[in-house]
């Protein structure tokens, strides 16, 4: 008899430390769920990149897409210097008017690309205000 209490002691023990190993592994993997949503990306200058989730995947994928800090008129009237964080390039007029997709913050932003050359640089896509 006592032998089979000791079968049913060990027995309720694994069970017990079966169900805490399901709790506390299910826990864990709830919170590190939780802190990787919370990550922010590197772009590939190794800095943390402002990032909208809704900027199209076909333009810039959340990779090159900022909000525009500065927008200077071009000499030759034709465009605009535009500046974000990352970098400065030139759009037209005629790319804002054909290209330009509505932003959803009522900001312009614009996603310049990096070439191999400082003059290699182009402007891929912009978001701009309803109002403009």
């Amino acid at each position: 008899m006592e032998h089979q209490q000791n079968k049913f002691a060990i027995l309720c023990y694994s069970v017990s430390v079966f169900i805490i190993s399901i709790v506390f592994f299910s826990f864990l993997l709830a919170y590190f769920s939780a802190v990787k949503a919370q990550v922010k990306p590197f772009n590939f200058k190794g800095k943390y990149q402002h990032q909208h989730m809704w900027y199209d995947k076909k333009c810039c994928d959340n990779k090159d897409c900022a909000p525009v800090i500065k927008m200077v008129r071009h000499p030759n009237n034709t465009g605009w210097i535009v500046t974000t964080k990352q970098t400065t390039g030139f759009v037209s007029d005629e790319f804002i008017e054909k290209e330009a997709k509505p932003s959803k913050d009522g900001q312009w932003h614009a996603c310049i690309i990096m070439g191999e050359f400082e003059e290699d640089k182009y402007v891929r896509c912009v978001y701009k205000p309803k109002e403009s």
